[in-house]
Protein backbone atom coordinates (compact mmCIF):
# COMPACT_ATOMS: atom_id res chain seq x y z
CA UNK A 1 0.00 0.00 0.00
CA UNK A 2 1.53 3.25 -1.22
CA UNK A 3 2.46 5.42 2.26
CA UNK A 4 0.49 8.97 2.44
CA UNK A 5 1.31 12.23 3.57
CA UNK A 6 0.71 12.99 6.87
CA UNK A 7 -0.55 16.33 8.15
CA UNK A 8 0.23 17.32 11.57
CA UNK A 9 -2.55 19.64 12.68
CA UNK A 10 -1.71 23.13 14.38
CA UNK A 11 -4.98 24.25 16.31
CA UNK A 12 -2.72 25.69 19.43
CA UNK A 13 -3.36 29.41 19.22
CA UNK A 14 -6.68 30.31 17.66
CA UNK A 15 -6.18 33.55 18.81
CA UNK A 16 -3.06 34.65 16.79
CA UNK A 17 -4.65 37.04 13.35
CA UNK A 18 -3.02 34.95 11.06
CA UNK A 19 -4.65 31.45 12.75
CA UNK A 20 -7.39 31.77 9.63
CA UNK A 21 -4.77 31.77 7.05
CA UNK A 22 -3.37 28.78 8.39
CA UNK A 23 -6.86 26.74 8.37
CA UNK A 24 -6.96 28.10 4.72
CA UNK A 25 -3.66 26.21 3.89
CA UNK A 26 -4.60 23.03 5.87
CA UNK A 27 -7.51 23.21 4.42
CA UNK A 28 -6.28 23.51 0.91
CA UNK A 29 -3.70 20.53 2.12
CA UNK A 30 -6.81 18.16 3.50
CA UNK A 31 -8.08 18.70 -0.27
CA UNK A 32 -5.65 16.16 -1.73
CA UNK A 33 -6.71 12.80 -1.42
CA UNK A 34 -3.23 11.49 -0.54
CA UNK A 35 -3.47 13.51 2.84
CA UNK A 36 -4.36 12.54 6.37
CA UNK A 37 -4.89 14.79 9.03
CA UNK A 38 -2.48 13.84 12.27
CA UNK A 39 -4.31 15.51 15.41
CA UNK A 40 -3.31 14.18 19.16
CA UNK A 41 -5.79 14.99 21.80
CA UNK A 42 -4.39 17.62 24.43
CA UNK A 43 -2.68 14.67 27.17
CA UNK A 44 -1.14 13.47 24.14
CA UNK A 45 -0.11 16.42 22.82
CA UNK A 46 1.22 17.57 26.12
CA UNK A 47 3.44 14.18 26.61
CA UNK A 48 4.69 14.71 23.53
CA UNK A 49 5.85 18.09 24.18
CA UNK A 50 7.32 17.35 27.66
CA UNK A 51 9.63 14.55 26.06
CA UNK A 52 10.81 16.79 23.09
CA UNK A 53 11.44 19.92 25.71
CA UNK A 54 12.98 17.23 28.13
CA UNK A 55 15.40 15.81 25.51
CA UNK A 56 16.40 19.10 23.79
CA UNK A 57 17.22 20.42 27.59
CA UNK A 58 19.28 17.28 28.26
CA UNK A 59 20.65 17.37 24.49
CA UNK A 60 21.65 20.90 25.54
CA UNK A 61 23.52 20.06 29.00
CA UNK A 62 25.47 16.82 27.47
CA UNK A 63 26.13 18.20 23.96
CA UNK A 64 24.13 16.04 22.57
CA UNK A 65 22.78 17.44 19.19
CA UNK A 66 19.37 16.12 17.47
CA UNK A 67 17.05 15.43 16.68
CA UNK A 68 15.49 13.78 19.85
CA UNK A 69 13.14 11.19 18.43
CA UNK A 70 10.80 8.53 19.53
CA UNK A 71 10.42 5.66 17.31
CA UNK A 72 7.48 5.93 14.77
CA UNK A 73 4.96 2.94 14.24
CA UNK A 74 2.71 4.78 11.90
CA UNK A 75 4.78 5.19 8.45
CA UNK A 76 4.00 8.50 6.22
CA UNK A 77 6.02 9.32 2.86
CA UNK A 78 6.81 12.60 5.63
CA UNK A 79 4.90 15.12 8.13
CA UNK A 80 4.28 18.64 6.74
CA UNK A 81 2.84 21.02 9.76
CA UNK A 82 2.09 24.49 8.72
CA UNK A 83 3.33 26.30 11.62
CA UNK A 84 3.05 30.08 13.84
CA UNK A 85 6.03 29.58 15.47
CA UNK A 86 8.84 27.90 17.39
CA UNK A 87 6.85 25.74 19.59
CA UNK A 88 7.06 21.78 19.50
CA UNK A 89 3.17 21.63 20.63
CA UNK A 90 2.03 23.08 17.45
CA UNK A 91 3.44 20.16 15.89
CA UNK A 92 4.05 17.60 18.29
CA UNK A 93 3.97 14.23 16.32
CA UNK A 94 7.03 15.53 14.86
CA UNK A 95 8.61 13.74 18.21
CA UNK A 96 8.17 10.85 15.95
CA UNK A 97 10.97 9.51 13.85
CA UNK A 98 10.53 10.00 9.78
CA UNK A 99 10.77 12.45 6.83
CA UNK A 100 9.40 15.61 8.44
CA UNK A 101 8.48 19.21 7.05
CA UNK A 102 6.99 22.49 7.52
CA UNK A 103 5.71 26.26 6.30
CA UNK A 104 6.55 28.66 9.13
CA UNK A 105 5.00 32.09 9.12
CA UNK A 106 7.49 35.47 9.63
CA UNK A 107 10.68 33.51 10.96
CA UNK A 108 11.53 36.82 11.63
CA UNK A 109 12.25 38.93 14.43
CA UNK A 110 10.58 40.23 16.79
CA UNK A 111 8.75 36.59 16.59
CA UNK A 112 12.39 34.55 16.05
CA UNK A 113 15.81 34.59 14.94
CA UNK A 114 17.27 32.47 12.34
CA UNK A 115 19.55 30.75 15.23
CA UNK A 116 16.77 29.95 17.06
CA UNK A 117 14.11 28.67 13.65
CA UNK A 118 17.96 26.47 13.27
CA UNK A 119 17.86 24.80 16.20
CA UNK A 120 14.08 24.41 16.02
CA UNK A 121 14.39 22.62 12.69
CA UNK A 122 17.47 20.61 13.68
CA UNK A 123 15.88 19.25 17.24
CA UNK A 124 13.28 18.13 15.55
CA UNK A 125 14.70 16.89 12.93
CA UNK A 126 13.01 19.07 9.92
CA UNK A 127 14.54 18.25 7.00
CA UNK A 128 12.61 20.79 4.98
CA UNK A 129 11.61 24.02 5.81
CA UNK A 130 9.32 26.49 3.33
CA UNK A 131 9.89 30.40 4.09
CA UNK A 132 7.63 33.42 2.73
CA UNK A 133 10.43 35.84 1.04
CA UNK A 134 14.08 34.03 -0.70
CA UNK A 135 15.24 37.04 1.54
CA UNK A 136 14.58 34.39 4.61
CA UNK A 137 16.54 31.76 3.49
CA UNK A 138 20.28 32.83 3.79
CA UNK A 139 19.92 33.90 7.39
CA UNK A 140 18.92 30.61 8.00
CA UNK A 141 21.01 28.12 5.85
CA UNK A 142 23.91 30.12 7.78
CA UNK A 143 23.24 28.57 11.65
CA UNK A 144 22.33 25.21 9.83
CA UNK A 145 23.51 22.87 7.13
CA UNK A 146 21.17 19.88 7.84
CA UNK A 147 17.76 21.02 6.81
CA UNK A 148 16.60 22.53 3.42
CA UNK A 149 15.28 25.82 3.68
CA UNK A 150 12.73 26.56 0.19
CA UNK A 151 10.86 30.09 -0.71
CA UNK A 152 7.02 29.16 -1.05
CA UNK A 153 5.04 32.38 -1.05
CA UNK A 154 2.12 32.84 1.00
CA UNK A 155 -1.52 32.05 -0.35
CA UNK A 156 -5.05 32.88 -0.59
CA UNK A 157 -8.34 30.67 -0.43
CA UNK A 158 -10.68 32.37 -2.64
CA UNK A 159 -14.04 31.29 -1.83
CA UNK A 160 -13.68 33.12 1.50
CA UNK A 161 -13.58 36.48 0.33
CA UNK A 162 -16.66 37.84 -0.88
CA UNK A 163 -16.59 41.14 -3.18
CA UNK A 164 -19.35 43.03 -4.43
CA UNK A 165 -20.32 44.88 -7.00
CA UNK A 166 -18.64 48.36 -7.22
CA UNK A 167 -22.10 50.04 -6.90
CA UNK A 168 -22.56 48.11 -3.48
CA UNK A 169 -19.27 48.86 -2.14
CA UNK A 170 -20.26 51.76 0.99
CA UNK A 171 -16.53 52.22 1.97
CA UNK A 172 -14.16 54.12 -0.26
CA UNK A 173 -10.77 53.23 1.56
CA UNK A 174 -10.39 50.42 4.37
CA UNK A 175 -7.07 50.53 6.27
CA UNK A 176 -7.12 47.79 8.65
CA UNK A 177 -3.60 46.02 11.07
CA UNK A 178 -0.76 48.26 10.71
CA UNK A 179 -0.54 51.78 8.97
CA UNK A 180 1.64 54.34 8.10
CA UNK A 181 1.19 57.38 10.76
CA UNK A 182 1.51 60.48 8.44
CA UNK A 183 -0.30 58.94 6.00
CA UNK A 184 -3.35 57.60 7.49
CA UNK A 185 -3.65 61.06 9.44
CA UNK A 186 -4.06 63.11 6.15
CA UNK A 187 -6.42 60.51 4.42
CA UNK A 188 -8.67 60.23 7.53
CA UNK A 189 -8.70 63.90 8.22
CA UNK A 190 -9.36 64.97 4.76
CA UNK A 191 -11.87 62.04 4.11
CA UNK A 192 -13.65 62.45 7.39
CA UNK A 193 -15.28 66.59 5.58
CA UNK A 194 -17.02 64.33 3.13
CA UNK A 195 -19.49 62.26 2.04
CA UNK A 196 -16.66 59.14 1.58
CA UNK A 197 -16.48 56.83 4.33
CA UNK A 198 -13.25 55.51 5.74
CA UNK A 199 -12.55 53.02 7.99
CA UNK A 200 -9.65 51.80 9.87
CA UNK A 201 -9.62 49.05 12.84
CA UNK A 202 -7.77 46.14 14.40
CA UNK A 203 -10.72 43.94 13.05
CA UNK A 204 -10.68 40.29 15.50
CA UNK A 205 -13.79 39.41 13.80
CA UNK A 206 -12.85 37.12 10.65
CA UNK A 207 -16.41 37.61 9.49
CA UNK A 208 -16.35 41.35 9.88
CA UNK A 209 -12.95 41.36 8.13
CA UNK A 210 -14.11 39.61 5.10
CA UNK A 211 -17.32 41.93 5.27
CA UNK A 212 -15.20 44.79 5.38
CA UNK A 213 -13.16 43.86 2.51
CA UNK A 214 -15.73 42.85 0.31
CA UNK A 215 -17.42 46.70 0.57
CA UNK A 216 -13.84 48.49 0.31
CA UNK A 217 -13.05 49.99 -3.25
CA UNK A 218 -9.76 51.01 -1.99
CA UNK A 219 -7.80 49.65 0.70
CA UNK A 220 -3.95 50.57 1.26
CA UNK A 221 -0.95 48.22 1.85
CA UNK A 222 2.51 48.89 3.13
CA UNK A 223 5.03 46.30 3.83
CA UNK A 224 6.35 45.64 7.08
CA UNK A 225 9.75 47.05 6.78
CA UNK A 226 7.94 50.30 5.83
CA UNK A 227 5.38 50.69 8.97
CA UNK A 228 7.88 48.93 11.56
CA UNK A 229 11.62 49.07 11.86
CA UNK A 230 12.25 45.74 12.87
CA UNK A 231 12.27 44.15 9.71
CA UNK A 232 14.11 45.24 6.50
CA UNK A 233 12.86 42.68 4.26
CA UNK A 234 9.56 44.27 2.26
CA UNK A 235 7.97 41.00 2.98
CA UNK A 236 4.30 39.85 0.48
CA UNK A 237 2.31 39.56 3.03
CA UNK A 238 -1.27 37.45 2.47
CA UNK A 239 -3.08 41.05 3.02
CA UNK A 240 -1.95 41.80 -0.52
CA UNK A 241 -3.91 38.84 -1.62
CA UNK A 242 -6.66 39.64 0.56
CA UNK A 243 -7.10 42.91 -0.63
CA UNK A 244 -7.17 41.96 -4.08
CA UNK A 245 -9.30 38.71 -4.02
CA UNK A 246 -11.79 41.02 -2.46
CA UNK A 247 -11.80 43.16 -5.49
CA UNK A 248 -10.47 46.20 -3.61
CA UNK A 249 -7.83 48.39 -5.39
CA UNK A 250 -5.06 48.21 -3.29
CA UNK A 251 -3.04 51.30 -2.69
CA UNK A 252 0.62 51.49 -0.72
CA UNK A 253 3.98 50.13 -2.04
CA UNK A 254 4.36 46.93 -3.89
CA UNK A 255 7.31 44.91 -2.60
CA UNK A 256 10.05 43.86 -5.62
CA UNK A 257 9.06 40.16 -5.03
CA UNK A 258 5.27 40.93 -5.60
CA UNK A 259 5.47 42.75 -8.98
CA UNK A 260 8.43 40.18 -10.13
CA UNK A 261 5.50 36.81 -9.38
CA UNK A 262 2.75 38.95 -10.94
CA UNK A 263 4.27 40.14 -13.84
CA UNK A 264 3.62 43.51 -13.59
CA UNK A 265 2.76 45.93 -10.49
CA UNK A 266 -0.86 45.18 -9.42
CA UNK A 267 -0.56 48.14 -6.50
CA UNK A 268 -1.07 51.96 -6.95
CA UNK A 269 2.22 53.02 -5.60
CA UNK A 270 1.06 55.74 -2.91
CA UNK A 271 1.89 59.57 -3.83
CA UNK A 272 3.69 60.60 -0.49
CA UNK A 273 4.00 64.04 -1.48
CA UNK A 274 0.01 64.67 -2.03
CA UNK A 275 -1.99 61.39 -0.79
CA UNK A 276 -5.25 63.18 -0.60
CA UNK A 277 -5.04 64.24 -3.77
CA UNK A 278 -4.22 61.32 -4.96
CA UNK A 279 -7.25 59.39 -3.41
CA UNK A 280 -9.46 62.17 -4.59
CA UNK A 281 -8.41 61.76 -7.78
CA UNK A 282 -9.12 57.61 -7.91
CA UNK A 283 -12.19 57.66 -5.98
CA UNK A 284 -13.27 60.30 -8.94
CA UNK A 285 -12.44 57.82 -11.75
CA UNK A 286 -12.46 54.50 -10.38
CA UNK A 287 -14.35 52.95 -13.11
CA UNK A 288 -10.96 53.13 -14.92
CA UNK A 289 -9.24 51.23 -12.22
CA UNK A 290 -11.48 48.30 -12.84
CA UNK A 291 -9.33 46.26 -15.53
CA UNK A 292 -6.21 46.08 -13.14
CA UNK A 293 -8.92 44.98 -10.28
CA UNK A 294 -9.92 42.31 -12.43
CA UNK A 295 -6.76 41.36 -14.09
CA UNK A 296 -5.57 41.15 -10.09
CA UNK A 297 -8.54 38.87 -8.87
CA UNK A 298 -7.84 36.32 -12.02
CA UNK A 299 -3.96 36.57 -11.30
CA UNK A 300 -5.08 35.86 -7.70
CA UNK A 301 -7.35 32.81 -8.73
CA UNK A 302 -4.80 31.24 -11.65
CA UNK A 303 -1.59 30.58 -9.63
CA UNK A 304 -1.98 32.18 -5.89
CA UNK A 305 -4.04 30.41 -4.13
CA UNK A 306 -3.43 27.91 -0.97
CA UNK A 307 -4.10 24.68 -3.30
CA UNK A 308 -1.10 26.38 -6.02
CA UNK A 309 1.17 26.83 -2.58
CA UNK A 310 0.43 22.98 -1.51
CA UNK A 311 1.59 21.83 -4.91
CA UNK A 312 4.56 23.70 -5.47
CA UNK A 313 5.44 22.45 -1.52
CA UNK A 314 4.63 18.83 -3.09
CA UNK A 315 6.30 18.53 -5.86
CA UNK A 316 9.62 19.75 -4.13
CA UNK A 317 9.28 17.44 -1.42
CA UNK A 318 8.92 14.44 -4.06
CA UNK A 319 11.67 15.77 -6.32
CA UNK A 320 14.28 15.47 -3.72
Amino acid sequence: MKKRIGLVRDLTDPENVIFHNLQEFEKAILGDADVVPILHSRPGTLMLGAFLKTARRIGKIVGLRGPYELPSFKRYRYRFSVILGMSVRRCADFAFAGRKAAFLFDPTEPWTTASEVARFVEDLGITDLFVGDPAFIPPILEQTSRCRVHFLLEGIDPTVFRPRPVAEKDIAVFEFGRKMPGYHQALLSALERTPHRHEHAFVDDREDFVDYLGRARITTCFPRAMTHQTMDIEFVSARYLQGMVSKALVVGKAPPLLEKLFGYNPIIEADFGDPVGQMFEILDNFDDYQPLIERNYQTICDGFTYRHRWQEAKGVLESS
